[in-house]
């Protein structure tokens, strides 16, 4: 219970008692809340409905980046700083791959020859 008080402090928000038993929150990549939703909008006849679940969430989709235009700049912006380009192939479920992400992430030395 206190990592989802810090969570919800973090994003301020309250896990009080009048909140009621489900809470969904919807942050965007900066950890601002985007939308939100209580069991009241989310659930009929007291079930939970995959339907309203879903269009929340498909009514704050973000657009999804455009690989080929992503790269063509990134090449561009390599060329005119003369660095090398690092690409990284990965996927939601690959552990190696956040590993690697927080290496980055913690050691931008990286980004002095590489874009």
């Amino acid at each position: 219970m206190k990592a989802a008080t810090t969570l919800a402090e973090s994003i301020d928000e309250s896990l009080a008692n009048d909140r009621g038993d489900l809470l969904v929150v919807i942050v965007d990549k900066n950890g601002s809340q985007v939308a939100i939703a209580n069991a009241e909008q989310l659930c009929h006849d007291g079930e939970f409905s995959k339907d309203e679940f879903l269009e929340l969430l498909r009514q704050h989709l973000t657009t999804p980046l455009d690989a080929p235009e992503l790269l063509a700049a990134t090449l561009a912006q390599a060329k005119s700083e003369n660095k090398r380009v690092l690409v990284q192939e990965t996927a939601t479920w690959c552990g190696p791959c956040h590993l690697f992400l927080d290496f980055l992430n913690k050691n931008r030395i990286w980004e002095k020859d590489y874009v």
